[in-house]
């Protein structure tokens, strides 16, 4: 859909949103016909070349959002100057380059300011608006120290500065607000502690700190955590030992990530007592031993925003609306359990089979025995469900919801998520079930021997085997019978002789099949 030829033609517009419009560049004639425009948003317009600006100000400009385009080249550094009071600003996942102007520090009003994926570089900007609340430069090229700054940010609510090659110590004196509720911080090269500020946070909501633990930058201790955390992802890095037991004292975290570290030991039962809890992932760990039974007790609704949170002033619930939208990932709202790639052993729990708001569950790639439990029908949402690589056995469930399960994290066939199980039968599996031994009947240990009991029925075998043989005998009597000169030749004696014989060595040829047959399922 390209931008309709009236809008040329327009002079008093207020509010523009052109989102997925093909445009083409940047409509500078949009902002210099409309001096009294207050919102522009046009995302994902497949905008290209140079964000251009008219030469005076455009005082009534509150907002401008511009993210999911392709503009390219540095961003004017009039920009402050030429709206002065501007509150969002949405420029993320473009082409930018170069630095991010110093005119912004002195916008007093800017409450929101994304610039994240682009190609920024250079150092943070000194000065920030003290009004911010949210600032997100993810994915840059930032680079240098962590300055001071941020301290003179009191009304900051959300900070990612995650995917930036900053260097140098946290500052031990950095001090945030204290209804700071999110901070990423992953991917960089930092070092230093957070530990001597993260005690002052009075509600803190997010803490992504994903690949920097294993720099010293964190460690997982008590002091560092506020109960009011609602997101913990500290996912890849050199974690070890076990889940500390405090852990069920964070009474409002919903989203729990602890991938890719070296956790040990039984998954603690702590965590049946975390009832917010949405996602809880706890894959490519070393846990061992039973999945908890107790997770029935854990409702893993799925996760919404939490826009119920109490702010301080108005801003501030603003700034929190306003980061749910830009988030934006439907993923992150799916409830999930995730316990792939560890040791776990034992069956999978009834319970398991409950938690019926789940959207996706993990197992696979563990030591999990056992047929795959009935109660797997109440999994009314699963939309992704891996059990493969374990050693389960049995038929797989015929229920119509699991079998229409679609596409996989791990792939877009069925069977991905029950292969690599070699007991399992039924579709979508290719091994039919009326072929396969059933485990739970083909060994019996009875008085410390081995029985065989396979799938071939020794009773109906031996009636049917006699059946035949009273056949053919009748037979060859009806035939001597009919035929003397053949019941000269054949006597009563040597056929009844005959019949022992093969008797005896059909007995024979049985039991010494027996003892091989068996061997075949060890």
């Amino acid at each position: 859909m390209k931008l309709p030829q009236f809008f040329f033609y327009q002079y008093d517009l207020r509010i523009v949103d052109l989102s997925n419009i093909l445009v083409g560049m940047f409509p500078i004639w949009l902002l210099k016909n409309n001096t009294r425009l207050e919102v522009l948003t046009m995302r994902k317009c497949c905008l290209i070349g140079p964000f251009l600006l008219p030469s005076y100000p455009n005082p009534y400009v509150s907002s401008i959002d511009i993210s999911n385009n392709h503009l390219e080249g540095p961003i004017p550094t009039n920009i402050g100057m030429i709206f002065p009071n501007l509150l969002n600003l949405n420029m993320s996942r473009n082409l930018f380059e170069g630095y991010i102007p110093t005119s912004l520090g002195d916008k007093h009003s800017l409450e929101i300011l994304d610039l994240s994926t682009n190609n920024f570089s250079g150092h943070i900007p000194e000065h920030l608006p003290t009004s911010l609340g949210f600032l997100k430069l993810s994915n840059n090229i930032l680079y240098g120290e962590i300055s001071l700054s941020f301290v003179n940010l009191t009304s900051l609510v959300y900070l990612y500065l995650d995917n930036n090659p900053f260097v140098g110590k946290f500052p031990n004196n950095m001090s945030f607000p204290r209804h700071l509720m999110a901070i990423g911080i992953s991917n960089n090269h930092m070092s230093g502690k957070l530990s001597r500020w993260m005690g002052n946070m009075s509600f803190f909501l997010e803490l992504t700190c994903s690949q920097i633990i294993r720099k010293g930058l964190f460690q997982l201790s008590y002091a560092n955590f506020i109960l009011s955390l609602v997101t913990l992802d500290v996912s890849d890095n050199n974690l070890s030992g076990i889940i500390p037991s405090w852990i069920g004292t964070l009474s409002e975290l919903s989203i729990l990530l602890l991938k890719l570290n070296n956790f040990e030991s039984e998954i603690p039962i702590q965590l049946c007592q975390l009832k917010q809890l949405s996602m809880l992932d706890l894959s490519k760990n070393k846990f061992s031993g039973l999945i908890p039974h107790c997770f029935i007790d854990i409702p893993f609704e799925t996760t919404h925003t939490k826009s119920s949170v109490k702010a301080s002033n108005a801003s501030v619930y603003t700034v929190y609306t306003m980061w749910s939208f830009v988030k934006g990932n439907i993923l992150d709202y799916m409830s999930r359990v995730n316990l792939s790639c560890n040791h776990l052993t034992g069956e999978i729990p009834i319970e398991v089979g409950k938690l019926s708001n789940i959207h996706a569950l993990n197992l696979c790639h563990s030591n999990l025995t056992g047929s795959i439990p009935t109660t797997f029908s109440h999994l009314r949402q699963i939309e992704s469900l891996d059990l493969s690589y374990n050693n389960l056995n049995g038929r797989i469930l015929s229920i119509d919801r699991i079998r229409q399960i679609g596409s996989l994290h791990c792939g877009t066939q069925q069977l991905i998520s029950y292969e690599g199980n070699s007991l399992l039968c039924g579709l979508p599996l290719n091994t039919n079930c009326i072929a396969t031994v059933p485990t739970s009947t083909m060994l019996k240990v009875l008085d410390g021997e081995v029985e065989y009991d396979g799938f071939v029925d020794m009773g109906v075998f031996y009636v049917t085997f006699l059946v035949s043989y009273i056949i053919l005998l009748m037979g060859i009597i009806a035939v001597l019978f009919i035929n003397p000169h053949w019941r000269q030749a054949w006597s009563l004696k040597f056929v009844c002789k005959t019949t022992g014989r093969v008797i005896s060595m059909l007995e024979l040829h049985l039991f010494s099949l027996k003892p091989k047959v068996g061997t075949l399922f060890f």
